[in-house]
């Protein structure tokens, strides 16, 4: 589950750095997708993703190549990570 820092709105300040909260019991896989933050250009492939691996048989995390690119694209992302034991709880915002 990646978490990042709270913005008012999309452009505000860069998204660095990315939290991955990791809940451990099972195996998991998930993209993050990262765009210019505003226009319709994402619908001309302007975007990147990076995939994620979660091995839980043997406690790795896997993090592949960033895939595309768009106008403001950070050269690099920076990750920490928070391992917990089994599934999230529902959280609810008021």
């Amino acid at each position: 589950m990646p978490l990042g820092p709270e913005k008012e709105w999309a452009t505000e300040k860069p998204e660095d750095p990315i939290e991955l909260r990791i809940y451990r019991g099972a195996d998991g896989d998930f993209t993050l997708y990262e765009d210019e933050n505003d226009g319709y250009n994402y619908e001309k492939g302007v975007y990147a993703t990076i995939q994620f691996h979660w091995d839980d048989a043997k406690q790795t995390l896997g993090i592949g190549e960033r895939k595309g690119e768009f106008s403001g694209n950070a050269s690099r992302t920076d990750f920490s990570s928070c391992f917990r034991p089994g599934k999230p709880r529902n959280r609810h915002h008021a």
